[in-house]
Parts: structure tokens; sequence; C-alpha cells
């Protein structure tokens, strides 16, 4: 229960630190469909379709590394 506990504990963190990496250096591309809104003194964007691209990507990697 405790390794289990650790594994999460380290990957959101490792998420945490990809996440605050991507905004500040904006390595992800903006694909259209992704969520983006601008007013005066606040804007927000969210990657709906970029974060499907990494997932889906993520997965293809994780599956084949588990038939190899």
């Amino acid at each position: 229960m405790i390794v289990i506990i650790r594994i999460i504990i380290v990957s959101a963190v490792i998420f945490a630190v990809l996440g605050f990496l991507f905004s500040i250096f904006q390595w992800l591309p903006h694909f259209p469909g992704d969520t983006f809104y601008t007013r005066e003194n606040f804007t927000f964007y969210f990657p709906v379709i970029t974060c499907a691209v990494i997932s889906i990507c993520a997965a293809a990697i994780l599956w084949l590394t588990k038939k190899i």
C-alpha cells in the first residue's frame, strides 16, 4: 500500500513539474480545439486537444513497452 502511495505522489510531482515547464517554455503546439479565452486582465488557456494527443501517445508508448 505504501508503495502505491509513493508511486502516485512521485507521478503527481513529475506531472506538475512538466506542466510548469510546458507553460513557461511554450513547447506545446496550439491545436485547433484548445480552449483560449482572453479579457483585459485575464487569460485562460486549456489545451484540450493537446492533452488528448499526449494521452494517446503515452498510452501507445506504454502499450508498446508491454509488448516487448
